[in-house]
């Protein structure tokens, strides 16, 4: 029987917005070749599976894929013999982290004396946010009457001490400057708040929920890096944990902090900066940046 040559080449297309035009098909007697799905939508990191049927009157042989990226970067993907006439395999392709826009795909099959070609569409878009971004939150001392203490990761709000025991359960902590551990953010459950010596009266003690957000030290100087949910959940994975890890004290300008609330919700913080008056007396305001998973 004579030997078939049969492979298949990957030509990707990458287009930042328009269409693309399509080659044109040459439709070769006793060969064809369909791809699934022909068009899909996905987000950047996604990984797409084609389904690809191939059909010839002989027996298939030999099965290549390659893959040709914007640029002209080129590299090949899998190689196999093939001894039936139908042969049904995925091929997978995972979308670039960073590209939005469309990628065409083309499939070639080729044998000794035909070619034909099948297009595989991704219609890239950008991805829905899993995080919600606040920007230069302010967050006062423990004397400062018109900026509140106490910040919520859910509702990107600070509030009063007052605001804030009628609104416990969205407290994940709370800020002050203290003699011996400096600029702190600490959980409402933190032994830094009460009426004893060397702790800061917020009232908590007279709250029903105290939730106990933990807090570790993390590498996050660039905000603008964290594209995802994940990225979050990768900087806190990495962090060191603070002791307790229920505060974190001594906090400077661009220090950055992973913390994890009550429900599970992973957030980082960036410290933009302190007000000039802002000093254990309990005057002053933090200025800070906070991502939280949705």
């Amino acid at each position: 029987m004579q030997r078939l040559l049969y492979y298949m080449c990957l030509v990707l297309i990458l287009v930042s917005g328009s269409g693309c035009k399509k080659p044109p098909v040459y439709n070769g007697q006793g060969t064809s070749i369909v791809v699934n799905p022909s068009v899909i939508s996905a987000r950047p990191g996604d990984t797409i599976n084609f389904k690809v049927m191939m059909r010839d009157s002989s027996a298939l042989m030999d099965y290549g894929a390659n893959v040709t990226l914007e640029g002209g970067y080129s590299t090949g993907l899998a190689s196999m013999q093939l001894y039936n006439r139908i042969v049904t395999l995925t091929q997978g392709y995972r979308v670039p982290a960073n590209f939005i826009g469309q990628i065409v795909i083309e499939f070639i099959a080729t044998t000794g004396s035909a070619q034909i070609s099948a297009f595989g569409t991704i219609n890239v878009s950008s991805p829905t946010p899993t995080f919600n971004t606040y920007d230069s939150v302010a967050i006062g001392n423990y004397k400062n009457t018109a900026v509140g203490c106490f910040f919520s990761s859910v509702t990107g709000k600070v509030y009063s001490q007052a605001l804030a025991a009628s609104n416990q359960n969205r407290i994940d902590m709370g800020f002050f400057i203290g003699i011996h551990t400096l600029a702190t953010l600490a959980a409402p459950a933190d032994a830094s708040f009460g009426t004893g010596p060397n702790q800061i009266d917020y009232g908590t003690e007279n709250w029903n929920i105290l939730h106990r957000t933990n807090f570790k030290s993390v590498y996050a100087p660039d905000f603008t890096a964290i594209k995802s949910g994940y990225d979050i959940e990768t900087a806190y994975g990495y962090g060191s944990w603070l002791n307790p890890d229920t505060q974190a004290t001594f906090l400077e300008k661009n220090s950055t902090l992973g913390f994890m609330t009550d429900a599970g919700k992973i957030g980082l913080i960036k410290i933009v900066g302190f007000s000039p008056d802002a000093n254990s007396s309990g005057t002053g305001t933090l200025m800070m940046n906070v991502l939280v998973e949705k």
